[in-house]
């Protein structure tokens, strides 16, 4: 015969009661956790292709862009007078729409910060492009 009184029994009866459904919930988060992965069909897996396809075109085409003017500005240094501070200094941007009118600046600190704007607008458009060029399921 066990010394222990009746009430300790039934209390450890009734956390062993009590641990059950915490190992039952602990369980149950575990399954919920993990990501379930699911095979793509052959229309989801050319529409991945197709749109992977046009994010490489728009990102070739923003590095050419960004290659573009990164020239245009390095000829502008080599060929700006020392004496000048501003490799803009002659310059003129002009923007033009579909009916041919036209906004246009000569001001050097204008077109640098606009060009300043491009690039890294452009910049950060590829860096959006690229951390979208992902395989799925990979």
């Amino acid at each position: 015969m066990d010394h222990q009184p009746a009430d300790l029994k039934q209390g450890d009866a009734q956390q062993g009661l009590k641990e059950e459904p915490k190992a039952e919930t602990a369980k149950a988060e575990e399954v919920k956790t993990e990501p379930k992965k699911f095979a793509l069909n052959l229309e989801q897996t050319l529409k991945s292709v197709s749109d992977l396809h046009r994010l490489s075109i728009q990102r070739l085409a923003l590095i050419a862009r960004i290659k573009t003017l990164e020239e245009f500005e390095v000829k502008l240094v080599e060929e700006n007078d020392e004496l000048e501070s501003n490799p803009y200094q002659g310059c003129k941007l002009i923007i033009e729409d579909d009916k041919r009118r036209q906004f246009v600046t000569n001001t050097p600190n204008l077109i640098r910060m606009v060009s300043q704007f491009i690039f890294d607008a452009c910049h950060d458009k590829l860096a959006e492009i690229e951390a979208n060029i992902v395989f799925p399921n990979a």
